[in-house]
């Protein structure tokens, strides 16, 4: 026996003990089980081949595709000592059919020999795709072939003479007004007669009654109308019994019994929503879960009207949708919301079931309020990553491989000198004479009125931080820059500093960020009227403090330290600094407004959208401009949008 089929085997005998140890559901009586297997092994002693064991193995693919194999091992009857034992199997229900012959393995203490039979790689499975195989022993000997009994072998979902009889399948229909229990058997089929019924009930076994399943394509079916009140009924719960000779074997899923609940139960969150009070754009995702299919979702908010959620496919990029399936969403706008608490109820409708257990309850801030959405204008060089304002307002753009600048009305007014350079740029940063483009460890210079690449520095244009910082100013990884007419700032995060070069290129200092405090990573370098701000996360113990660190970018000393309130518990996507007040946006589009002492102020949830379907959606939140008005610009990358917004108090 191989080691796959001997490890299978051990894994079947445990199975097997757990399934009799826990077989006291409704309806099963084990001493019947042991009759039906004596009367299964009656046959088998008569027979010249039997089967013993079967079993399967898998090799992974990929993407959860397995290679699939199988195995058999028989018993023959030494009539003969030249004999040919094999199997005769399909995957097809007989329409084709294919040989595999057994190789000795061995004597059997009642004196019967062991055969085994290995088939490899016969079949592919996931995504969908179980094979099945079904399959007949034979062996040849003195000019006879003689068959397995039973007739019908199976390696995956099989039966066997301890386990005789087992539910395939079963699922619960409905035409509009009546529900059945419909599923499908499999029995050992024996030489004798057997019957098939099912025991089922409504009420958790208060009461039950039985109905007959049918031969059907070699197994058994049933189809049993249920009389279901939706008021008092939640599930039907039914066990599979065997008849044979006057015995009975049972199918009662090792004793927990088959279920199908009736009633929808109903799984719905705010997905993309904090426990605090927020302000945004709230994506509600849930799930209905019935036998029956889901008719209709319809959510409520407060006491308004109910709205019907349309079917639809795409629920991804949906406002308000549900599949067949059940899986629902439903985007929440709260503008308009008055601060305080809200309720949203959602309700399903499956077969005669109506339910509305769900209720969730959001807290509105009313503190922030989206008050303009621009989309940025396509380009053929990729995603925009990145944004400045030049010192006449207008938008500068870093794209993945290029740099281009928009009027004051939005619209495209130049596009830069192509950059064919590796790697995509991620920031960009305009000063009076410059504009500076980072694509690490690399800074690329264009002239700003011209867009033409300043050739000047670095070489062509480029910089390499990793030529000019070495030895104790070794770069680990150039991850945003900052710059001024007279300096040029580099965050190297992990390394936990700042570097200050030249317009030039030249290193002109560096401040340490991370000295005596363990892991440190410094991020998001602003230059603000009061000195220039970067973000600092780090480890104290087994948590993540999140801190603003304020820097004179001439002595290039710590001025101020600001720890962020323990709610901010997210890694800033952008940072922006105004005169009262700190933004901080997230990769997830959570874009928060803090105190100058670090107390978080207001809070916008972004979404978790793909397309601007509504204004404020963020999704991949970057850069954040704060304007003299005290409102906030923020880059939303994945929708290629500037989101703007301003505090309502």
């Amino acid at each position: 026996m191989s080691i796959e089929r001997a490890r299978l085997t051990a894994a079947r005998w445990v199975s097997c003990c757990l399934a009799l140890a826990l077989s006291a559901c409704a309806g099963t009586d084990r001493g019947a089980d042991l009759e039906v297997a004596a009367i299964a092994e009656d046959e088998q002693r008569a027979s010249a081949v039997y089967v013993l064991e079967t079993g399967h193995w898998s090799q992974y693919v990929y993407h959860g595709i397995t290679r699939e194999s199988f195995w058999v091992d028989l018993a023959v009857r030494n009539d003969a000592y030249a004999k040919e034992v094999g199997i005769l199997w399909t995957t097809d229900r007989w329409i084709t059919s294919q040989r595999a012959i057994a190789v000795y393995e061995g004597t059997l203490p009642d004196g019967r020999e062991r055969w085994g039979v290995d088939v490899r790689d016969f079949a592919t499975r996931g995504w969908g795709r179980e094979p099945e195989v079904e399959f007949a022993a034979f062996v040849a000997m003195n000019g006879q072939t003689h068959w397995s009994p039973f007739r019908n072998h199976y390696v995956y979902r099989g039966v066997t003479s301890s386990s005789p009889v087992r539910l395939l399948s079963s699922r619960i229909a409905w035409d509009g007004s009546v529900a059945s229990l419909e599923g499908t058997v499999r029995s050992l089929r024996t030489a004798r007669p057997r019957r098939i019924f099912v025991r089922y009930t409504l009420d958790g076994w208060a009461t039950w009654s039985e109905a007959e399943a049918t031969p059907s394509e070699g197994e058994h079916a049933f189809a049993i109308p249920l009389a279901i009140d939706p008021a008092r009924t939640e599930e039907v719960i039914f066990a599979i019994r065997l008849e044979l000779d006057g015995e009975s074997a049972w199918d009662n899923n090792a004793g927990a019994d088959h279920r199908h609940p009736l009633a929808p139960v109903v799984h719905a969150s705010f997905v993309n929503a904090p426990s605090y009070a927020v302000d945004g754009v709230l994506v509600l995702m849930g799930n209905a879960r019935s036998a029956f299919p889901v008719d209709a979702v319809r959510v409520r908010l407060d006491e308004g009207a109910w709205e019907s959620l349309p079917q639809g496919e795409d629920l991804a990029r949906g406002l308000a949708a549900f599949s067949t399936a059940g899986t629902f969403r439903r985007v929440l706008e709260t503008r308009g919301l008055a601060a305080g608490p809200h309720t949203l109820a959602v309700e399903v409708s499956a077969g005669p079931f109506v339910r509305s257990p769900s209720t969730l309850t959001v807290d509105v801030a009313d503190a922030l309020a989206s008050i303009g959405s621009h989309r940025l204008p396509e380009s053929d060089r990729g995603t925009a990553w990145d944004v400045d304002r030049d010192h006449d307002g207008r938008v500068v753009i870093a794209y993945d491989r290029g740099v281009a600048r928009l009027d004051e009305q939005g619209a495209l007014e130049l596009t830069f000198e192509p950059y064919d350079g590796p790697g995509r740029f991620d920031d960009v940063e305009a000063t009076t004479q410059y504009v500076y483009a980072l694509s690490s460890p690399l800074v690329v210079r264009y002239e700003a009125a011209t867009g033409a690449l300043d050739r000047s520095f670095g070489i062509d244009g480029a910089l390499d931080l990793g030529v000019v910082l070495t030895g104790e100013n070794a770069l680990c990884y150039a991850s945003q820059i900052a710059a001024s007419d007279d300096a040029l700032f580099v965050t190297d995060s992990c390394n936990a500093r700042v570097l200050r070069l030249t317009p030039d290129g030249v290193l002109d200092g560096v401040v340490a960020l991370g000295d005596g405090l363990g892991y440190a990573n410094v991020q998001h370098p602003v230059l603000a009227t009061d000195g220039l701000w970067v973000w600092r996360e780090r480890h104290a113990g087994s948590d993540f403090v999140r801190e603003l660190v304020s820097i004179d970018p001439t002595s290039l000393v710590v001025r101020t330290v600001v720890s962020l309130d323990a709610r901010v518990t997210q890694s800033a996507g952008g940072v922006g600094v105004g005169d009262d007040a700190f933004w901080v946006v997230a990769y997830d589009g959570m874009l928060l407004q803090l105190d100058r002492d670090g107390a978080l102020r207001a809070a916008w949830v972004g979404g978790d959208m793909y397309e601007p379907l509504v204004p404020g959606v963020i999704n991949i939140g970057a850069h954040v401009e704060v304007f003299a008005d005290g409102s906030a610009e923020v880059l939303s990358v994945q929708t290629a949008s500037l989101e703007r917004f301003a505090p309502t108090r």
